[in-house]
């Protein structure tokens, strides 16, 4: 096999390749961790002096040097805005810190690759949340260019998730993956149909992780300890950072016993409060209760009937599902086994996109992906008919399948036309007409065609979306045309990402 699977994590990474038993191989990384934190440290100097830390040494560094330690940037995928100046020199973005992990966890596993006597290898499936739209997805594939990659294509994590378990479900089962990880939230409902697997229904948040446990609990002993403030109020504060992982960890101490304490320091002063995990579950109960109603409107949105009856298996994915109160919260919601197998929440995604990885090679698996959706839809502004009023019109819904390939008429509103504005829009509605309010402009792009034209005369607009997600759009009229590749906002320039990516595929991390 020569390509890999990369499960990019909120909180932790993890990499894997199909083996040449057809089972996947998830590797160590050189601390000898399964799984990488997704936190990287950057020093006085620029990117190309190598005072670049990523793992675990870079997540110690957050106590010592918060200032320079970026962490849970899969959050900011989705805000385009998003820079941080580390240093005189570093001006960081989303793509370019997720390539920096990205090229941590190919560094160690290729070194892995070369300990074995076999040759590195630059070619990658990588994962995102389902509920990421086309801004995040290609947002990702850039990071992975700027890691030095071939990004061959993009994979939704449920769906990799349930993928890794290969051919255990008998044709007809019904699957759930409910996967929590550190910062995003998402369910996919899948059905088997012989040896393929079919999405039909998939939601999510993707800012809803166990990030959002971790600030209730800190939350709750800030409050015990009569200090008057809130994780909002410290969260540019040097202490945040310490706390927040105190938190964390005292998070995963009450997964294993009844009582831990949260120890941590503000102003100088140590503070140390008790808690049970009864306490715990007390105070996040609304934040899982948010998953039960996403996975309720999962199945309201579902392209096929299906209730939570029709289950007859639940997939926990993600470090957050270990915690006690996800699997006895879904045992009073559902009346099937649930599936929560020792190191595998940690490890499916990567294994999924691995194995996925190994049929773009054309190796034959056991179990391939039917159809997939997306989490969005995506249409264009125009006029209702006969009327002044304006609305978004959906040429792809939700429900349709992810790989879409289908062509959509409209009209010239007035005589004498020799153009037209195409806005392209990202909703979250299934509806064939969605308001402006409720949808987000992607691309603008005006078609055209010089010579007038009556009105009512024909604009086609042929939309295509692979299984990576990205949507392109072409529009025509009278011969002219106009293609959409939709610029992500947020996305590192041309001439900025070759530097970039010179400077990342040298640095040794």
């Amino acid at each position: 096999m020569n390509a890999f699977g990369i499960d990019l994590g909120t909180t932790n990474s993890c990499i894997a390749i199909l083996g040449h038993s057809g089972q996947p191989h998830v590797f160590q990384n050189f601390e000898g961790l399964y799984t990488t934190p997704s936190v990287v440290y950057f020093g006085d100097g620029p990117l190309d002096s190598g005072e670049i830390i990523v793992g675990q040494d870079a997540k110690n560094q957050m106590v010592i040097n918060p200032q320079r330690t970026v962490s849970f940037i899969k959050r900011q995928m989705s805000n385009p805005a998003y820079r941080r100046q580390i240093n005189p020199h570093i001006n960081i973005s989303p793509a370019l810190v997720s390539a920096l992990i990205l090229r941590k966890l190919v560094c160690d596993a290729n070194e892995s690759r070369r300990a074995d006597g076999l040759q590195p290898i630059n070619k990658a499936v990588i994962s995102v949340p389902a509920y990421f739209g086309h801004n995040e997805r290609a947002l990702t594939k850039q990071a992975g260019h700027l890691a030095g990659l071939r990004v061959i294509d993009i994979i939704n994590e449920p769906t990799a998730a349930a993928l890794s378990y290969g051919g255990i479900y008998p044709d007809g089962s019904n699957i759930m993956v409910y996967d929590l990880g550190g910062g995003t939230f998402d369910v996919s409902i899948m059905r088997m149909r012989g040896s393929k697997m079919d999405t039909i229904s998939t939601d999510g948040n993707q800012r809803l992780g166990g990030k959002d446990w971790d600030e209730a609990l800190l939350n709750y002993a800030l409050q015990r300890a009569g200090l008057g403030i809130t994780v909002n109020d410290i969260a540019d504060t040097p202490e945040y950072p310490a706390m927040m992982l105190n938190a964390e960890n005292c998070k995963k101490q009450l997964s294993r016993m009844p009582q831990s304490s949260l120890r941590f320091t503000y102003q100088g002063q140590i503070y140390v409060q008790q808690i049970t995990r009864t306490t715990f579950e007390e105070i996040t109960v609304d934040l899982l209760e948010k998953t039960i109603n996403i996975i309720r409107h999962a199945f309201s949105i579902a392209i096929e009937n299906i209730t939570p009856d029709d289950i007859n298996e639940i997939i926990l994915v993600g470090g957050s599902s270990y915690m006690p109160m996800v699997i006895n919260r879904l045992r009073k919601e559902f009346s099937c086994n649930i599936r929560l197998d020792p190191g595998k929440p940690d490890r499916a995604v990567a294994e999924g996109a691995a194995i996925y990885a190994a049929q773009h090679d054309g190796f034959a698996t056991e179990t391939t992906i039917g159809n997939d959706l997306s989490s969005h839809s995506y249409g264009m502004r125009s006029y209702l008919r006969g009327t002044d009023q304006e609305m978004v019109f959906n040429l792809i819904k939700r429900d349709d399948p992810l790989v879409f390939d289908q062509t959509h008429t409209f009209c010239t509103r007035g005589d004498k036309q020799t153009s037209a504005l195409i806005q392209i829009y990202e909703t979250d509605s299934v509806d064939d007409k969605v308001e402006l309010t409720e949808a987000r402009l992607l691309e603008q792009k005006e078609i055209n065609w010089g010579s007038p034209v009556d009105k009512d005369t024909n604009i086609t607009l042929h939309v295509i979306r692979a299984k990576d997600g990205i949507v392109h759009i072409e529009a025509e009229c009278q011969n002219s045309r106009a293609r959409f590749d939709i610029t992500p906002r947020g996305l590192i320039t041309d001439d900025d990402a070759e530097p970039l990516r010179e400077i990342i595929t040298n640095l040794k991390l």
